[in-house]
């Protein structure tokens, strides 16, 4: 009875498939994936949606198939209660594991275990356990939700340590087992990744199989409640052009008091936590190193293993550090692996560092050479000397009668040399962890006279403003009297906007800081001696401090203390990255929190990170460099934007796209309104800090007064103030 429907059904989408298809493109027909098995074959048309190009009408394509087949695309499958899983077969075949059909080859298994016994045993000799952990994917978890694959299948993961076990090598745990009983969804429904939730779950069962010396601190930590939370979907549904059709429905613990218990530091390139000593009462030196190659797991992880021990060294990477072994004493080394990343385990590279470790065999291969190496003259006593290498490299530089060392940042190394008028040539080589020093490179060196640069070098590959040093050294401090005229200047500003919008409108003062205010340890040897005491942000701090309808948006400290988890400022340019100015948009948003319930910031782990290569920013200008690049890391949301009118966002490092006035609107109601007051700092803060306003007007870049007219058409909630530390003479008022 129910034929014919159905008949009529297909016969309907295919003939809209039809007509929108010859719009565009012509319809191809395929065959059906193996695990959809037999569906209508209005599949032929909606296949068609991988090959458009605009967004709107494969969106269109996406949701019609969605609704009639309950699939979604061939890269990803709908399974029960609007959960999606990948499919992908490269670099891991999903389909194929949940039906059994993947395994290593026993050469494989062979190499592994040795591998694992190899760092077993090196890691004993410096008196650590050597633990792994497979964090696993959704689909082995939540076989039930699955439409395809065999429930009672084996994993490849699962085949794997049955082999690891039987040959000897017991500390390989499977995170699935434990999560497969947890209470709430351990996942997130539109991602492949643990939730907040199942980190939880999964390190309580972590701490359980640690040794037993280290204690059991996490039995003292007390997590918040479950929360739940609906918001767009996120990386899966955003493959498929679903985010906004299908909810992603986040289970999670607050464990934002797990934060408040220790403190982060970098030390050699590695990012270590302490236990502040009130919560260290009875630990004394437990420490851990925790390594992984998925940097979303690190963060994720980091709070509760930071809130646990009294010290952990957070590596990401899995080969053998000597510097991150020595660094917390670690008596547990504590390995996450995702279960679709498991053939790192045969990486040749990680091999080599442990069987040198153990004296096995000679040193692991040479580090490569130096690349693309530019010298200007800095000075008329220096030269700059620039170039790229291999992450995580020490550069050295020898002129025949002295050394000069740098270690590299982000792939790129900046050395000031000294240099006169006459050319003289330079060996420049790199060495890195685990591999012996790469050949050498010739450069000649000299400088002009006259040479004059606006750029510095800081001591950990980092150029920086050269009159940002005046911050830095406290040579520009305020005078008392100018500090008594700042506060009733603003004192009398906010009763001009308050009297221009009829309202209680509130002043939000935000303070992007120098490079050197949160890396202070990245100022050349020259200046390292000078840094002041008290600085003229200082100063305004607390010149402004308490006063009516002011937040003042000081975020040095909070900046510190994040250093770890990646480039906050640009290595060629004088502004903050994407990262970095999330911290300004989160101490915004958080303050305008305060009074409009419906609004909160976005969490970092909402955005995902890409890197790549652009033009160098305007330090390297400056420093008279040429053609050279950056390597930048762009924040991408899990959820698409509403917000209209902010011009689109470029991959670059100059954002001179937002130098003109422009306004946002949501159309929310619930949200408030704002006129930003800004310099070129704000820029990274867009497109994110407009998701939160009913309507934001921004003035044009350097555009130091305030719009009143344009303030009270608008009955604006807020003057956001936006300048960076070196500018703020032209904003305080």
């Amino acid at each position: 009875m129910k034929k014919p429907a159905v008949k009529i059904t297909v016969i309907v989408l295919a003939a809209l498939a039809a007509a929108l298809l010859a719009f565009h493109f012509t319809a191809v027909a395929v065959i059906s994936s193996e695990y959809e098995g037999e569906i209508s074959g209005v599949q032929a048309f909606l296949r068609a949606e991988s090959e458009l190009s605009d967004y709107k009408l494969s969106e269109i394509f996406a949701k019609i198939k969605y609704k009639f087949t309950g699939r979604v695309s061939f890269n990803g499958v709908a399974g029960d209660g609007d959960r999606l899983f990948p499919t992908d077969k490269e670099p891991f075949d999903y389909v194929a594991d949940a039906e059994g059909r993947l395994d290593f080859s026993a050469e494989e298994k062979k190499a592994i275990l040795e591998q694992l016994l190899s760092r077993k045993e090196a890691h004993a000799l410096d008196g650590a356990e050597y633990l792994v952990f497979v964090v696993p994917n959704s689909q082995s978890v939540l076989k039930d939700a699955l439409p395809f694959g065999d429930p009672d299948s084996v994993s490849r993961a699962e085949k794997l340590g049955a082999y690891l076990k039987e040959n000897g090598f017991y500390d390989y745990f499977m995170l699935g087992e434990v999560l497969a009983g947890a209470v709430y969804d351990p996942f997130h429904n539109t991602d492949n990744a643990l939730n907040e939730y199942g980190a939880f779950s999964a390190f309580e069962y972590i701490v359980s199989k640690l040794p037993e010396q280290l204690g059991r601190r996490m039995n003292r930590l007390d997590p918040g409640e479950v929360v739940t939370g609906v918001s767009d979907g996120r990386n899966l549904a955003q493959k498929v052009r679903l985010e906004r059709v299908i909810k992603n429905k986040n289970v999670y613990y607050d464990i934002s008091a797990f934060e408040s218990m220790y403190t982060m530091k970098t030390q050699s390139g590695l990012n270590i936590s302490a236990l502040k000593d009130e919560y260290n009462d009875f630990l004394g030196s437990s420490c851990v190193l925790v390594e992984s190659y998925d940097k979303y797991e690190l963060q994720l992880f980091r709070p509760m293993f930071a809130a646990s021990f009294s010290s952990v060294c957070f590596k990401d990477d899995l080969s053998y550090s000597k510097k991150a072994a020595e660094a917390v004493a670690a008596s547990a080394v504590v390995c996450l692996i995702r279960e679709d990343r498991l053939n790192a385990l045969l990486e040749e590279y990680d091999a080599k560092t442990y069987k040198a470790k153990l004296g096995e065999e000679e040193e692991p291969e040479r580090t490569d050479v130096p690349e693309n190496i530019s010298v200007v003259a800095l000075t008329p006593h220096t030269a700059l000397i620039a170039g790229e290498c291999e992450k995580n490299c020490t550069v050295t530089i020898e002129d025949g009668t002295e050394t000069y060392t740098v270690r590299s940042a982000y792939g790129r190394f900046f050395a000031e040399v000294p240099a006169g008028y006459k050319e003289k040539n330079v060996k420049i080589t790199a060495k890195t962890n685990g591999k012996t020093v790469s050949l050498p490179v010739i450069a000649a060196v000299r400088t002009v006279s006259g040479a004059s640069s606006e750029a510095d070098v800081g001591r950990t590959s980092m150029l920086y403003y050269t009159p940002t040093l005046r911050d830095y050294t406290g040579g520009n401090l305020y005078s008392e009297r100018r500090l008594s005229y700042i506060k009733t200047g603003f004192e009398s500003y906010i009763a001009d906007i308050r009297a221009a919008t009829g309202k209680a409108t509130k002043v939000i003062f935000l303070v992007a800081p120098d490079p050197l205010s949160v890396y202070p340890e990245a100022v050349s040897d020259k200046y390292k001696e000078k840094r002041a005491e008290r600085t003229r942000l200082d100063q305004a701090a607390e010149a402004l401090a308490g006063v009516e309808g002011l937040v003042f948006a000081d975020l040095r400290g909070r900046m510190r203390e994040n250093t770890d988890i990646g480039k906050l400022f640009y290595q060629t340019d004088t502004h903050w990255t994407e990262l970095g100015a999330y911290f300004g948009y989160r101490a915004v948003i958080s303050a305008v929190s305060e009074d409009f319930e419906a609004v909160s910031p976005f969490p970092l782990n909402m955005f995902t990170v890409t890197e790549k290569a652009v033009q160098a920013g305007d330090l390297s200008s400056f420093a008279g460099l040429s053609g050279f690049t950056e390597n930048v890391e762009f924040l991408s949301p899990s959820v698409k934007y509403k917000a209209v009118g902010a011009p689109e966002k470029p991959d670059t490092i100059d954002r001179s796209v937002y130098a003109a006035a422009f306004t946002s609107v949501t159309g929310n109601a619930a949200y408030p309104n704002a006129l930003v007051v800004r310099d070129s700092y704000s820029a990274n803060l867009f497109p994110m800090l407009c998701e939160h306003f009913n309507t934001l007007y921004c003035q044009p870049m350097w555009d130091t007064g305030t719009d009143m007219a344009k303030l009270a058409e608008i009955k604006a909630d807020y003057v956001i103030i936006v300048c960076s530390e070196r500018n703020l003479d032209s904003y305080v008022r």
